[in-house]
C-alpha cells in the first residue's frame, strides 16, 4: 500500500508545472500521506522515546560542527545553526508505518519523480526525522549545489502561526520570501540553490512539538 503521494501522477504533474520556473519557491502538497497513515506516523513519533538532542555551530569560513549544550550556549547568535532532537533511524521502536514511509521515500518511484523535477539523475535520499520543541530552530542556511528537498510535517491540527516553527525560504537573487506555517500532513518540496536560504524559526509553543521528516535527494556523482 502506497503511503505518500509524492510520486502520484497528478501531484507530480503539478510539481513539474510549478518548477518550470527555475526561480520558483517551495511547492506545498496538502495531505502528502494517506490520512490513516499520517495519523499513525504522528502517533508513532509522539510515543517514541529515542529522541537525542543535537546542537550544531557554524564557523566563519569553516565547517559545521556538532557540540554540546554548554558550548552552544556560549557561542554567538551568528554561530548557532541548529538545535533540535533527532530520531535514531532503524530503532526497533521507530514504528512500523514510519519505517514503511521512510522506505517508500527511498524507492525508485520517489527517486525518479524527484529526478524528473530537477532534470538530473538523483540518488536515494538522505533522511532525517527530527523534533522541534520550544526554542528549537534551524538558522538561515543554504545547502548549495543542486537537488531536491522534501519536508513532511506532522504537527498537531491545533498548530497556529503563533506557535512558531515557520519554514522560511528566501531567494536572494529574486528578492522573494516564502513563509509556510506548519500544518498536519503537509509536504513541502523545494529546490536547493546556492542563492537561496531556508530556515525554521524558533518554536514558541509550550505544549506542541513540530515533528518533521526531511528527505534530501542529491545528484549522483559522475
Amino acid at each position: 500500500m502506497t503511503i505518500t503521494r509524492l510520486a502520484d501522477p497528478e501531484v507530480l504533474q503539478a510539481l513539474r508545472r510549478h518548477f518550470q520556473d527555475d526561480r520558483a519557491g517551495p511547492a506545498q502538497i496538502p495531505s502528502i500521506c494517506t490520512p490513516d497513515a499520517a495519523r499513525e506516523v504522528a502517533r508513532e513519533l509522539i510515543v517514541n522515546q529515542d529522541w537525542a538532542r543535537e546542537y550544531f555551530l557554524r564557523e566563519f569560513l569553516g565547517p559545521i560542527r556538532a557540540c554540546n549544550r554548554a558550548t552552544f550556549d556560549c557561542a554567538s547568535g551568528a554561530e548557532r545553526l541548529v538545535q533540535w532532537e533527532k530520531l535514531e533511524l532503524g530503532s526497533a521502536r521507530q514504528g512500523r508505518v514510519t519505517a514503511n514511509l521512510l522506505r517508500e521515500l527511498s524507492e525508485p518511484a520517489c527517486v525518479d519523480a524527484m529526478s524528473s523535477i530537477e532534470r538530473l539523475v538523483l540518488g536515494p535520499p538522505t533522511i532525517k526525522v527530527v523534533r522541534y520543541r520550544r526554542g528549537d530552530f534551524f538558522a538561515p542556511h543554504d545547502d548549495g549545489g543542486r537537488g531536491i528537498g522534501v519536508v513532511l510535517l506532522f504537527v498537531s491540527p491545533r498548530w497556529r502561526a503563533a506557535d512558531g516553527g515557520i519554514f522560511t525560504y528566501q531567494d536572494r537573487e529574486a528578492g522573494t520570501t516564502d513563509n509556510i506555517v506548519p500544518q498536519f500532513n503537509l509536504g513541502v518540496v523545494m529546490r536547493y540553490r546556492a542563492a537561496s536560504d531556508h530556515s525554521v524559526v524558533p518554536v514558541s509553543s509550550v505544549s506542541l512539538s513540530r515533528f518533521t521528516i526531511i528527505a534530501d535527494y542529491a545528484p549522483l556523482s559522475d
